[in-house]
């Protein structure tokens, strides 16, 4: 409960300077913007919420902002407890080094969850976070599965962790665009040393529940299978690509 207040602090600055610097927002949304963050920290919020809180009919100008708050204070991509449930479900028995990992609320709540599941990032802003580049912590840290969210726009990064990864046999999860979105990098997708399944669409995972997506967002979530890579779901073997 520490580190959750402290992030709630952190909600509290974000409202008020939002409130400071003129926005055309009202109570209301405010009201809605706090409900929305603080169940997203907790990890309660349901996609059924999250549409009735942040799916509403107003304008750009909102939507934006309360995308900009979330972001800022919770995580990129909306967390909602189906999604954290089915995160959960593909990657329990594995040691998860997450990259990218932002202010580190994903990784949190996996850990609360008993998940062995480190969060890095090369800019941390808190003590749940280690300070580490993305291809260092694959390189230190030896995880078995690597997580990947919303890497930065334009940066080749995905591409070279697909090639970290693929030379080590483990896959990869990324939370992002996609192929021809604002996070996909040419390096990622058409290479024949990786397979990449949407999980969600793919009929292999029917019951996992993605994030949902903010008014022209287009989040998914993707499992990069390299060649031999191999994961052990519901007792299941889900291979990549023959060597």
């Amino acid at each position: 409960m520490e580190k959750l207040s402290q992030t709630c602090a952190s909600l509290d600055e974000r409202l008020a300077q939002v409130q400071a610097d003129g926005w055309n927002c009202t109570p209301s949304d405010i009201a809605k913007i706090r409900s929305l963050v603080e169940a997203g920290l907790r990890g309660t919020l349901t996609e059924a919420e999250f549409y009735q809180l942040a799916g509403g009919p107003f304008g750009m100008t909102n939507s934006f902002l309360y995308r900009d708050v979330y972001a800022q204070v919770v995580s990129w991509a909306v967390l909602t407890a189906e999604y954290l449930n089915s995160v959960e479900r593909l990657l329990r028995p594995y040691r998860v080094v997450e990259v990218c990992a932002g202010v580190g609320t994903l990784g949190r709540l996996m850990r609360e969850r008993g998940l062995d599941w480190m969060t890095t990032d090369e800019g941390p802003v808190n003590d749940t976070v280690k300070k580490c580049d993305a291809l260092a912590a694959v390189s230190i840290f030896k995880p078995e599965v690597v997580f990947a969210s919303w890497i930065p726009y334009g940066s080749p990064l995905d591409g070279q962790l697909a090639e970290m990864v693929a030379e080590r046999h483990i896959p990869m999860v990324v939370i992002g665009e996609g192929n021809g979105g604002c996070t996909g990098s040419d390096a990622l997708y058409g290479n024949d040393q990786w397979g990449i399944i949407e999980l969600g669409w793919d009929e292999v995972f029917p019951w996992f529940s993605d994030v949902p997506q903010w008014p022209g967002i287009h989040d998914r979530t993707q499992l990069v299978m390299p060649r031999g890579a191999g994961l052990i779901v519901d007792g299941k073997g889900i291979c990549g690509l023959p060597v």
